[in-house]
Parts: C-alpha cells; structure tokens; sequence
C-alpha cells in the first residue's frame, strides 16, 4: 500500500485537524457566541491564558485558530515531545503507562492542530514521529500486549494512545511501519474495549476514573472512530455485552447527583463534578442542549478539571460546544437528567428541588483480592447526599491511617499460602513493600466493612472470594414516588448460606425516604445494619441525628433495635474531618428484617411497621403510610377506605396515595468481564475496523534515525516472503526494541525457522541476574542508556508470545521455569499463561500451575482460560 493509498478513511481524517475539525468554523463558532458559550471564551482568553500552568495546556486552542500562538505552542510542544525519550526509565512510564498516555495521545494531536497551520517542516515531523512513535512502541504497546481482553481506562487509555500516534505518522503525517503496526494494533483493540464494558455503561471503577479517565477517553474515542472511520458509532453495540458509546457517555451524568457530587463508591469518596467538557459533549453528540446547563448549575467551568491525567478541561469545553447551541444559556438544573436505574449497578433516587440523592448499588465486585479496591464489595450499598453535604461516608482511610486493624490472616483467608507469597511478589514488582499485614490495610476500604450494608457474623474483612453482582427486582417511579428493589444474597454466599438478602428503597417527593432490608439464612447468624455517618453526630433511642454544615440535619430513625451503636471511626474517610461515625444495628438469628427511615431537617422521626408489608412513618407529628415489598399483589389496607395492590405505595397525611404497581423487574443478561485470549487476539466485529487495518510497510530510505532498525524489521510483516536472515539477527542482537519487533514479526507471520532462535534469546534473558533485568528506575545504571535500562521485561514478553503464536512445545520447559522461578513482573506471566495456553498439551498444563494461583487479574485470567483450552472445554 502506498503512502499515497489512503482511501479506506473517512472523509474528513485527513484534510482536518484530528479532534478539532474544520477551523474555520471553529473560529466563527467562538466570535459570534452569546450566553454561556461568550462567557466561558471570555474568561478563557482572560484567565486560563494568564495562568502559566493552565496555559501550558491550553495554548493549543488559541494556536489552532491565530498564527500569533503558533511560536509560543511550538516551543512547548518541541519541549513535551522531546522530554518522552528522555523519561524510558521513569516510574509513570513504566508502572502507570497509562497515566502518560492520556497526555500523550492529545500531545500528538495539538501536533497536528499546529501542522494544519504548517508549523512543522519535514525534519521537524520526523523528529516528533521518533519520540511519539518510540513512545507508543515501547510502552502502551508492550503494556497492552500483556493485558487480557478485558476493559478498564488504562486499556482504553494505551489502545487509544496507539491508535492515535500510528494514525497520525503512520498515515497522516508521515508512513512509518511502526506507526501504521500500532495502529492496526490499537484500533483493533478498541472494538473489544468497547463491548466488554458492561452493557448499562457503568464500568466498575468508581466516579473518579470513570469522570476523569473513562469518559473523556470515550469522547476522544468516539470522535475518532468517527472522522478517522467516518462512520458515527454512538449508537452502534459492540460484542460481547451490546455496550454503546452512548450509555458510556451518559454515565457521567448518571454519577452526579443533583448537588454536583459524583457518587463516592471508590478510593477518593465525595467530590464535586469539576469537568464542564463531556456535558458539551453529550450536547454535540446527541442533540440535546439540556446536558449544557450542568456546567453552570454545578459550576463545573470553575476548574480547569482533570481530564485523563491533564488539566485542559476548558480548552475541550469550548471546542466540543455545538454550534447550533453557541446561544445557549439556561442555568436551571434540568432536571429530566436525574434519577435512574442501571440493572447491573443501582439505581439512583434523585429529590431534584431539594438537590437531594439516595443510592443504592449492587454492582460486581472484584474476582481477585488484587482488585477490591476499585471493585468493591458493596452488597446493596447506600450512598445519600443532601443539598450538596455528604450525609453516608465513603472513600479511604486518611493517609499512614488503619482505621480497622483487620488482621491479615482474615482478608487473605481465601488465598492458600503459596497465593498470598505470589501477591506479595506481583506487588513486590511495583515496588510496594510491608508484608500481608500492609497489604490488608491498603485493601480494607473495598471490603464489606467499609461498605454501608449488611454485615454477616461480625465479619467486616469479609471479601467472597470471586465476582458476585447483585439481582435487581424491581425500579419504578412515579407520583411523586420513587423506589428500587435488590437481592445481594449471591455476595454473601456460599460463606454464610444466605437464601435472600434484600433491600429496598423508597423516596418521595415530601422529601423523605425509607429502606428496608430482609435477610434469610439456614442457619442462624449475626446481622449487622451499618452506615458511615458524618463525625457530628448523634444517638438518642431508636434515632440518629446527623447535623451538617449550614444549619442542615438528616433524622434516621429504625423499628425497636436492643443493639444499636455508634462509634467513632478515626481515619475514616479521607476529608477535611478525617473520621465519621458509625452506626450499627444487629439482630440475631435466621431471618432479620431492618427498616430505616430517612428524613432531612426533621425535628422528630419514628418508624414501625404495623403490617407485613406496610410501615408507618411519623415525621414532625405528620403521618405517612409507606407501602413496600408487595411482590405478591397482596391487597394491603391503608385504612379510610383506601387499600392498594400496589408493590410500593405511599400515603400522604392528606389521604393521597400514590402507587407504582409495574416496575422493571427482569433480571439483566449477565455481561462478560473477560473474553478468551488464546485463539485470538480481537474482535474486530464492523467492515469499518477491517477496512481499517488492512496496511503493508512502505520501506523508507534512507532513514538513520532511532525507528529505522524498527522500521526496517516491521517492513518484513507485510512481505511476501519475510527476510528470515534479517530477523533472525534482530532477535539475536544488542537492540532490545529491534529484537521485541522481530519477535513480534515471527509469531505473527508463524515463522517457525525461527522457534530456536527465539527460544535461545528467551533462556538468555531468563538468566540475567535480577538486578540487571530490573535496575532502579529514574537513574539507569552507569555505562546503560535510558533506552536499554528501560527494557526490563519488554523483550521476555514480546519472546514468549512469539513462541506461543508458534505453538512452540521444547518452549515448555523454559516457560514453566519462569512461572516458578517468580523473580519477574506480572506483564512476563501473563504472557507465559498465554502461551502455554496456546502450545497445548499435558507438560503445558503442568507448567501453567504458578500462574493458576495468581491474584494479579491478567495472570489470572489468562491462566484459566488457558487450562480450559488445553482441556478442551470453555472457562467460567
């Protein structure tokens, strides 16, 4: 394929900056904006502009539309592009790739923003194709390569960081066969990233990552796909679970609650929603201008955000703003955004005028101990915040804090001794050290204890031992009534043999809501009802009063309960107050039934139930009739008359009723977390994707710079008959990069001549001392280049895949040894489980033993998708 052949792209990838569009425009856009759009370009140009590190970041856009920018963004972009082979060894490039990506990828595009102003000359793009590209090579590539098929934002962050890079100098700008590989690699990675995020958008990594990382990683992905493909995928489902771009947009919005704060169910807790940039985007890609006044309503434009590791929220703002709504200028909450029900994570029960939220969540915990942190064991999990005040607790402990002391024995109860070694070994490799006994801290807050939910049998280390999800059984809103129901009993099993644990919530539109919680085991048990509270507050009988800042309180109040506390939990969460309080409520036996009523600012509160289904609630005198849990259409009287089949129900003191008598019940397909690496590496699943990343190397002479040995070997992938000599020297020579590209070209193209040679350079590498392998990182040892200290496990890696595509059996006995040997990073096991996967036989079952019990996820997963292949049959 020729460097000129480039019909296969969307109409406007090439003669437009990637991202950005049609200049033009975007400058008329801008000058002739009213209402939000004028303010915000106003005080970007005044502010954002005047802040040197926000300019920095930022000055792209001004370069993009005015020459007199374009020296000032040269200048530091020559500096930021320059600085990535400089940084091979350090520790963000080699244990947080993805952490860089993120600013990469945009740095790559703000370069070609300044090549449609003709910025750069020839050497000048050269220049950058070298650092870009050698970046991208050596990192986010190797990185990903050892990734199981599965999503999060760091996969996202590296296969979109390849895609862009090889598209833009493989392509765009120039034709390196690297650039054009990573590209092919990248966007045929995408497709899988995309489907395997569960089907209702919610990802599984809390609101930060999701807000920072995850959202603009989809927005930059949509946008992609959509000039470089020229096909609009929004709406399009991707395999295995049916998941749009659509639903992975909207869960922005879905996390924030009417006050602004983004749910708080991973390691940061409550914060405010900073990033005005995905509700312009939701705005340009559905049509809808509603998503706009977010920005004003929660003063999301206040802060330069944090956009995927970078702070140019405003600069994606004002360009992702549709210009059919330059004239926007609504301030008012809209309030049709709020309140929903994912059946694979929760629903959210928003009091809109009140900027009120309850929340609870059911979504899938870790299936490895090495990932409850993000993944948490929230079993039915409560989350409330009130007019901008978090009232329920989450996050982490503050800082050298344990606020729990579980002891180590009880966390890892579910690991054999040689698991709990491998985990401190894998977290050995990231340079974190401590014993099991830090490990237990580190990892505590994702534990049920650090949950707002049920405990069983004072056992708040507890984590099940694999990935469960919750069961929804019902969701329904409407007259001025709200309510969510839930089943968590599979998260409690088979530990404690709970036949049912539900909880439902109830909210209504006088601003008051109820939970309810039945449990029912086969044996008898200890059930504890818990809730992090904020530190001031208070117990007094069956009610606790919660006050917040600005004269605020939140009144809770349950049935008679002997055994209700609250303690103070020092160090927990991490916030200005460093504690909260915790309130408990135990019942023994085998059932237990918990009702709790939930009412801001109320002077008084009581709650009882007075039928199986019906409950009373009094609040400042005022009497109110909550009907709940009717699954039975049970005709339940409400007195005066007045008796409902409804499953929930509410009577007002004024004798109103309002039912939700249907509701969303029906149980989700389960989604697939993972998919089956070992046959094949991808799905590329549209015309579009294959279209795309179908190439051939153009061989450039002369080119001496540091991609051409890389080059040079890449240009054999496309050959008719590849150069077995010239790789077979790569694979043998002092050039690492050289050598993991030659390999690479061998497995794919089943080079089989070349089995003994990649084999040999394999048992070379394995021998080096550890020291040598993995040096320090930051400072490379005296008398070795940043490039060759930075190697590490890259070669090793890219070795042992090339023998698994060859299916190469003498291989066997050396990857067996690596698995046991365990002086290696978790990227060289998860190949190895890969490959044995693929080599097959009873010696390779035998060897992928270590890798069967590792808790770093990829290992894992790969390992037990690799004995159900070797086994013949599918893994679960």
């Amino acid at each position: 394929m020729k460097f000129s052949d480039r019909t296969h792209f969307g109409p406007n990838a090439l003669n437009k900056p990637l991202f950005a569009g049609d200049r033009e425009k975007l400058a008329a856009k801008l000058a002739d904006s009213s209402g939000l759009l004028k303010e915000y370009w106003l005080d970007f140009k005044r502010a954002s502009m005047r802040r040197s590190k926000t300019r920095r970041q930022t000055i792209f856009l001004p370069a993009l539309l005015s020459d007199s920018f374009v020296p000032e963004a040269r200048r530091i972009l020559r500096e930021d592009y320059r600085s990535l082979p400089k940084g091979d060894c350090a520790n963000d490039f080699q244990f947080h790739t993805w952490c860089r990506c993120g600013w990469v990828l945009r740095r790559a595009a703000f370069f070609d923003w300044l090549a449609s102003r003709r910025a750069w000359s020839s050497d000048d793009i050269e220049e950058a194709a070298e650092c870009f590209v050698g970046f991208a090579f050596k990192h986010p590539f190797p990185v990903l390569s050892a990734r199981c098929r599965a999503s999060n934002n760091q996969a996202l962050s590296m296969a979109l960081c390849c895609s862009v890079i090889g598209f833009l100098f493989g392509w765009k700008l120039s034709n390196h066969p690297t650039a054009r590989f990573l590209f092919d690699y990248g966007l045929g990675r995408l497709p899988d990233m995309i489907g395997l995020f569960p089907a209702d958008g919610y990802g599984g990594e809390g609101s930060t990552y999701t807000s920072h990382v995850n959202t603009p990683l989809f927005y930059w992905t949509h946008a992609f796909l959509l000039q470089v493909a020229g096909r609009d995928f929004l709406d399009e489902p991707f395999a295995p679970n049916g998941t749009t771009l659509r639903n992975l947009l909207a869960m922005e919005v879905k996390l924030a609650g009417p006050s602004g704060l983004l749910a708080p169910w991973d390691h940061y807790g409550w914060q405010p929603a900073i990033n005005a940039s995905p509700y312009a985007y939701l705005a340009r890609a559905t049509g809808n201008p509603a998503y706009l006044a977010l920005i004003p309503a929660f003063d999301a434009w206040k802060d330069p955000g944090y956009l995927a590791w970078g702070q140019d929220d405003h600069l994606w703002t004002l360009l992702w703003w549709p210009e059919k709504f330059k004239d926007f200028n609504s301030k008012e909450l809209p309030s049709e955004l709020f309140g929903w029900f994912l059946p694979r994570t929760g629903a959210a029960l928003d009091d809109t005028p009140r900027r009120i939220r309850l929340m609870q969540v059911w979504d899938a915990c870790s299936g490895t101990i090495a990932g409850v942190g993000r993944a948490q064991v929230n079993p039915n999990h409560l989350i409330l915040d009130v007019a901008g005040e978090p009232v329920f607790q989450d996050g982490v402990p503050v800082p050298d804090r344990d606020p729990w002391h579980y002891p180590a024995s009880k966390v890892f109860s579910k690991l054999s001794e040689t698991q709990r070694r491998r985990y401190l070994m894998y977290l050995g490799g990231y340079g974190i050290r401590g014993g099991l006994q830090n490990m237990a801290r580190g990892i505590a807050p994702g534990l049920i204890g650090g949950a707002n939910a049920v405990v069983v049998d004072n056992q708040p280390w507890y984590w099940p031992g694999g990935m469960r999800i919750g069961t929804p059984l019902f969701y329904a809103r409407n007259g001025g009534l709200q309510a969510v129901s839930a089943d968590c009993s599979s998260f409690y099993n088979p530990d404690f043999a709970v036949n049912s644990a539900r909880r439902s919530s109830v909210w209504t539109e006088a601003g008051f809501g109820l939970v309810i919680d039945s449990l029912a085991s086969r044996k008898h048990r200890v059930w504890t009802w818990q809730a992090y509270l904020r530190p001031d507050s208070s117990l007094k009988g069956q009610t606790a009063a919660v006050r917040l800042p600005g004269r605020k309180s939140v009144a809770l109040a349950w049935e008679e309960c002997r055994n209700a506390r609250l303690r103070t939990v020092a160090g927990f969460p991490r916030t200005q107050e460093g504690r909260s309080k915790l309130l408990s409520l135990s019942q023994s036996g085998r059932t237990a039934h918990f009702s709790v009523a939930i009412a801001p600012d109320a002077k008084s509160l009581s709650v009882r139930r007075i039928g199986e289904f019906l409950f009373e609630i009094r609040i400042d005198g005022a009497r109110h009739l909550i009907v709940a849990d009717n699954f039975r259409r049970r005709r339940i009287s409400m007195g005066r008359s007045c008796s409902t089949t409804a499953v929930f129900a509410w009577m007002r003191p004024d004798g109103s009723l309002s039912e939700l008598l249907t509701g969303i019940a029906k149980p989700p397909r389960p989604d697939k977390h993972e998919i089956d690496d070992i046959a094949a590496d991808r799905d590329l699943q549209y015309p579009q994707f294959r279209r795309l990343t179908r190439w051939s190397a153009v061989r450039r002479f002369p080119n001496h710079g540091a991609l051409a040995p890389i080059d040079d070997c890449l240009a054999e992938m496309s050959a008719v008959r590849p150069d077995i000599a010239k790789l077979s020297f790569a694979i043998s020579g002092s050039h690492w990069p050289s050598a993991m590209v030659a390999a690479e070209v061998a497995g794919r193209r089943r080079i089989s001549e070349l089995a003994p040679v990649l084999r040999k350079r394999l048992v070379q590498e394995h021998s080096r001392p550890s020291a040598e392998l993995y040096p320090p990182l930051e400072c490379p040892p005296r008398g070795r280049s940043v490039e060759e200290a930075a190697n590490r496990w890259r070669l090793k890696a890219a070795l042992i895949t090339a023998l698994g595509r060859l299916q190469d059996r003498e291989s066997v006995p050396i990857l067996g040894r690596i698995l046991r040997d365990g002086k290696d990073f978790y990227t060289v096991y998860s190949a190895a489980a890969q490959a044995l996967g693929r080599i097959g036989g009873p010696d390779a079952l035998r060897a992928l033993k270590p890798a069967l019990l590792e808790s770093e996820h990829n290992t894992h997963v790969r390992a037990h998708f690799a004995a159900a292949a070797i086994r013949g049959r599918k893994a679960t």
